[in-house]
């Protein structure tokens, strides 16, 4: 698939997608796929890699500057928000979502019960490898890694190195 590169496409991707705001630099690789863009914001040099799925319905997602996301990725702020800092790069195969299913009453079939959600906060400098994925209601601090496959369903210190499902710490960045 073809980049985005010029400034006329990205232009066109910028009034047909409706995005609440998107900065300059903004660098996409089809498919790019997005349901309420007008709850999306996406800051300057944007660049992202085959099969981005991007949605936020009855919530918000903020995209800092200088995001860097591989390819087959979901961010999903369905109900709550999700906010990427600046300088985070994105592996491959990742899944963040804001939202999960309610399933507690088991006299009530699950796809019944609703969503719960809450807000994912991920801070400046951040690198999360491939096939990790970060449930609702985390935040990951400045700074830090999170390993490869990792399942992160608990907050993350500044720096911290992190891996494992769940997740845990397996060392600090100096």
């Amino acid at each position: 698939m073809s980049r985005t590169k010029d400034k006329f496409l990205s232009l066109i991707i910028r009034f047909l997608y409706g995005f609440k705001s998107i900065g300059k630099n903004f660098d996409v690789a089809f498919p790019f796929i997005v349901t309420f863009p007008n709850n999306i914001t996406i800051g300057d040099n944007f660049i992202s890699m085959q099969n981005l799925y991007l949605y936020a319905d009855q919530g918000e997602v903020v995209i800092g500057n200088n995001v860097a996301i591989n390819t087959n990725v979901v961010i999903g702020g369905s109900g709550s928000k999700i906010i990427i800092g600046n300088n985070v790069l994105i592996g491959p195969n990742v899944v963040i979502r804001a939202a999960n299913h309610s399933y507690k009453n088991k006299n009530k079939l699950i796809n019944k019960q609703g969503h719960i959600a809450q807000p994912i906060t991920i801070e400046d400098d951040v690198w999360i490898c491939s096939n990790v994925v970060i449930t609702s209601g985390v935040t990951i601090k400045k700074g830090s890694v999170i390993g490869a496959g990792s399942v992160v369903t608990k907050n993350v210190d500044e720096y911290s190195v992190i891996a494992g499902i769940p997740s845990k710490l397996i060392g600090k960045r100096y």
